[in-house]
């Protein structure tokens, strides 16, 4: 089911989406993404867009944000330990953009000791 719902995207997204998921801990540049594609980055921007729905910022961000939950839920890292492991240099516009995109503080996601 996986394969079939991919294969709706173009190679090149496809290639970007798998970087991510890849490399979100890093920094991420879509220059550089462009570069290695040999495509112009305005371009291959708006045809992430175009195919995804979603910027290609807004993706990245959400990568990073599902992987801090999952984290989060484990109990083995603080909040500021999860941040760095997903790819933010601090933990204070880490903890912004999670209560952006899940509308909760990344607190709320801690498993707590049982």
């Amino acid at each position: 089911l996986q394969d079939r719902h991919e294969n709706k995207y173009s190679s090149k997204i496809r290639y970007m989406k798998a970087y991510v998921r890849e490399h979100y801990a890093q920094e991420i540049s879509l220059n550089d993404l462009a570069e290695e594609l040999g495509m112009n980055a305005i371009y291959l921007s708006q045809l992430f867009k175009r195919e995804m729905g979603i910027a290609f910022s807004q993706y990245v961000t959400r990568v990073r944000i599902e992987n801090a939950m999952e984290l989060l839920k484990q109990g083995k890292y603080k909040v500021y330990e999860v941040s760095e492991l997903v790819g933010y240099q601090t933990v204070q516009y880490f903890s912004k953009v999670f209560k952006k995109e899940t509308g909760k503080n990344p607190k709320d996601f801690e498993k707590r000791g049982e």
